[in-house]
């Protein structure tokens, strides 16, 4: 079934709007970015089967998206230009956070846990160390 047919208030875009990004699945976040899906599968199946292949988000941010049925320039472009943008957020984010200045600042084992619980869930984490070093 389209997405055009859900209620209004199942509608990934529209939740998204109304309840905020937190409360959409990566398949729905995905979809909002695709903006479309296949003949027969809605946007959210095909993000749902994109994650299925790739295992997640970080690995379907790692792949290559040339030869994947559904993508075509435009929503590979679409999708690139998210990624972009996310990694550089993740860049202006790096540079902002002060430099170690103590023994105090430094983190420890029991710091990255509470850190990474608080502030990377571990797909956040893993895309964020990719795009990270991806790139200069």
């Amino acid at each position: 079934m389209a997405i055009s047919d859900w209620p209004l208030a199942e509608r990934p875009r529209e939740r998204l709007l109304a309840q905020g990004a937190g409360s959409l699945s990566d398949a729905e976040l995905l979809a909002v970015v695709l903006r479309t899906g296949l003949r027969g599968k809605s946007a959210v199946e095909l993000g749902r089967d994109l994650l299925a292949r790739f295992k997640s988000v970080a690995g379907l941010f790692a792949a290559d998206l040339r030869n994947v049925k559904g993508l075509g320039p435009a929503k590979r472009a679409q999708f690139e230009a998210a990624m972009e943008l996310a990694r550089r957020s993740l860049k202006d984010g790096l540079r902002a956070t002060s430099a170690l200045t103590s023994p105090a600042r430094s983190v420890t084992p029991g710091k990255v846990s509470r850190l990474s619980a608080t502030y990377a869930p571990p797909a956040r984490a893993a895309f964020a160390e990719r795009i990270t070093s991806a790139r200069p």
